[in-house]
C-alpha cells in the first residue's frame, strides 16, 4: 500500500511540476505578439515573465533546498499552495501588466520550492538506488510542460482570448496543487534510515558542498548550460520570426521540438549516466553535439530541416542540467541527507545563467552574433569544465 502511495505521490508532485513548466515558459511565444505589442510593455519588461522563476531561485533555492531537506512534504505542500493562489491571482489582475507580474513572481517561488524538493522527496519516496534516477524523471515532467507551453499557448490565446486563457490555466493549476496536498497530508517523510542532519546556515552549507574541487566545477557548468537553455527559450523564437522570417507559430514549434529533444535527453542520459556510474564524459561529448547544431542552424532555413536539428539539439543541451542537479548526493560528503541543500546550490549557480543570459541576448544584433555569444562560447566553457570534472568518489568505487 506504501508503495502505492509513493507512485502515487510521485506522479501527482510531477503534474505540479509540470504545470510549473507550463506556466513559466508558456510566456515565450506570447511575448513579443501579446505582451510586447498588444500590452504596449517594452522587451526589458516582458522578459521578466521568463526571468521571475531563475531570479527567484538564485535568491530562495538554498533556504527552500534546507526546508526541503528537513521536511519534503511541507516544502512540496508550499510549493502546492503558491502555484495554485498565485496563477489564480495572475489571472485576476491579467488587465494590468504590474499587477500580473508581482502575482507572476510569487508563482516564481513555487518553482522554488518544488525543483529544490525533488531529491529529498525521491529518497523519501523510493530507494537510494531508485531515487537518484527520479530526479531526473522530475526534470522530464518539466519538459514535458514546456513543451505543451510552445506547442498550444499562442494558439489557445488566438483561439479564446489571452484573459480567458490565463483563467483556464489558473483553474486547472488549482486543482491539482488541491489534489496533491489533500493526498500528500498524512504521509510520513522521514528518511528510510531515519538520519536527519541538523540545518545547515548558508555558509556552512556551501564549504560543505564546495569541499570538493568538481562541485564547483559542476556549480558552473550549469550555470552556462542553463544561461543557454533560458536564452534558447526567450531569444530563439524572436530570431527565428526576425532573421528567418517565421511566423511565430512556427517558431513555437521549432522551441518545442528543443524541449522534445530535452525530453527525450532527460529520460534517456541521466539514467544511462547512472547505470555505467560515469558523468564526465557527458560534459564533453554533449555539448560538442549542441555546438555542431547551433552552428549547422545559421545556416540551414528549411523548416523540417530547423525541426530536426532542434530535437537533436535538446537531446544534447539539457541533460548537462539533470545530470548535475542530483549529483551533489553522489558525493559521501554530502549524501542523501543533504540532497536539497546540494541541489540547491546547484539550482543558485544555474539560475544565475538563467536570469543574465535572456536579459543580456538584446546586446547582439544579429543571428550569428547571438548564436556565437549565448550558444557556442558558453559550451565551449563547458567542455574546458569537463576536463577538470571528476566523477563522484561514490560511482568509483562502484565502478571498481
Amino acid at each position: 500500500m506504501e508503495n502505492k502511495k509513493s507512485v502515487l505521490i510521485f506522479v501527482l508532485f510531477g503534474f505540479i511540476t509540470m504545470l510549473i513548466g507550463f506556466n513559466w515558459f508558456m510566456w515565450a511565444p506570447l511575448l513579443k505578439p501579446v505582451i510586447e505589442q498588444t500590452m504596449d510593455v517594452k522587451p526589458v519588461f516582458s522578459e521578466l515573465l521568463l526571468s521571475a522563476v531563475p531570479f527567484s531561485l538564485v535568491i530562495f533555492s538554498y533556504f527552500a533546498g534546507s526546508f526541503g531537506d528537513s521536511s519534503p512534504k511541507r516544502s512540496t505542500t508550499v510549493a502546492s499552495i503558491l502555484l495554485g493562489v498565485f496563477t489564480v491571482l495572475r489571472s485576476i489582475f491579467s488587465y494590468n501588466f504590474t499587477l500580473m507580474l508581482v502575482a507572476h513572481f510569487g508563482f516564481a517561488l513555487s518553482a522554488t520550492f518544488a525543483f529544490t524538493s525533488w531529491s529529498p522527496l525521491s529518497y523519501r519516496l523510493f530507494s537510494k538506488d531508485k531515487a537518484s534516477k527520479t530526479t531526473a524523471y522530475f526534470t522530464a515532467f518539466l519538459t514535458l510542460g514546456q513543451i505543451l507551453a510552445f506547442f498550444i499557448s499562442y494558439p489557445l490565446v488566438e483561439k479564446i482570448g489571452f484573459y480567458k486563457f490565463l483563467f483556464v490555466t489558473s483553474i486547472v493549476s488549482f486543482l491539482i496543487a488541491t489534489l496533491y496536498i489533500v493526498v500528500i497530508r498524512n504521509w510520513d517523510d522521514r528518511l528510510i534510515n531515519g538520519k536527519l542532519n541538523k540545518k545547515l546556515p548558508l555558509s556552512e552549507g556551501f564549504k560543505l558542498v564546495f569541499s570538493n574541487k568538481s562541485l564547483i566545477v559542476l556549480s558552473f557548468i550549469s550555470l552556462f548550460d542553463i544561461g543557454v537553455f533560458k536564452w534558447l527559450a526567450g531569444w530563439y523564437p524572436k530570431l527565428n520570426v526576425a532573421f528567418k522570417a517565421l511566423d511565430p507559430t512556427k517558431a513555437s514549434f521549432i522551441n518545442a521540438f528543443i524541449i522534445i529533444g530535452c525530453l527525450i535527453g532527460a529520460m534517456t542520459i541521466p539514467d544511462f549516466s547512472h547505470r555505467v556510474k560515469r558523468v564526465k564524459i557527458f560534459f564533453i561529448v554533449l555539448p560538442t553535439v549542441v555546438i555542431s547544431m547551433l552552428i549547422l542552424s545559421v545556416y540551414i532555413n528549411g523548416f523540417s530541416t530547423l525541426l530536426l536539428i532542434s530535437t537533436i539539439l535538446g537531446i544534447a543541451l539539457f541533460p548537462i542540467y539533470p545530470l548535475g542537479l542530483h549529483l551533489p548526493s553522489a558525493f559521501s560528503k554530502v549524501g542523501a541527507e543533504n540532497a536539497g541543500i546540494g541541489s540547491g546550490i546547484i539550482l543558485i549557480f544555474a539560475n544565475i545563467g538563467g536570469t543574465i543570459f535572456p536579459l543580456i541576448g538584446s546586446l547582439a544584433h544579429s543571428y550569428l552574433s547571438s548564436v556565437i555569444s549565448f550558444g557556442v562560447i558558453p559550451m565551449s566553457i563547458i567542455i574546458l569544465l569537463g576536463f577538470i570534472f571528476e566523477d563522484p568518489d561514490t560511482y568509483q568505487l562502484a565502478r571498481d
